[in-house]
């Protein structure tokens, strides 16, 4: 180790690993990761979290309220971004903490509401259900004319 090669070939292995942590790692590239290991920008998403008051099937499971929902008795309470690797749990996991964004507001998300997700070309809308989430995205086009009530965006 005292060789000046060896010295200097472990300076420019050090000063690669500085430059590009995740080879360290092992990891792919092309993963961008919370803590920063690339350079470029964050992906994310935009998303929208629509709530009803209506009595008939507010807090109900989708078996119960699909017969009875429709899109015009939702608001849309809440737009925000998401990181391109979250998922409704994890918007559902954000809206439910004491700290949540938006919480003077809306209510946390519970039962009954609807998580739509824009991801590049693709939009999905989701139902937030007893266990897990139901694909909605037949009610997609009505909840877009709903926009027009749209609340201010709120960064998360």
């Amino acid at each position: 180790m005292d060789k000046p090669e060896t010295k200097e070939a472990l300076k420019k292995l050090l000063e690669i690993l500085v430059e590009h942590p995740e080879l360290a790692l092992g990891l792919p590239r092309d993963i961008y990761w919370p803590g920063g290991f690339r350079k470029e920008k964050r992906q994310t998403y935009p998303y929208e979290i629509y709530q009803t008051n209506n009595r008939n099937f507010v807090f109900r499971n989708y078996a119960y309220a699909k017969t009875r929902m429709k899109a015009a008795d939702y608001k849309l309470v809440y737009s925000g971004q998401m990181e391109r690797w979250d998922e409704p749990e994890d918007i559902y996991i954000a809206h439910n903490q004491s700290n949540r964004p938006n919480a003077q507001k809306m209510r946390s998300v519970s039962i009954s509401d609807i998580i739509v997700i824009h991801n590049r070309s693709e939009t999905q809308a989701f139902y937030v259900d007893e266990y897990g989430y139901r694909q909605v995205d037949y009610l997609l086009p009505e909840l877009e004319n709903l926009k027009q009530s749209e609340p201010e965006p709120y960064e998360r």
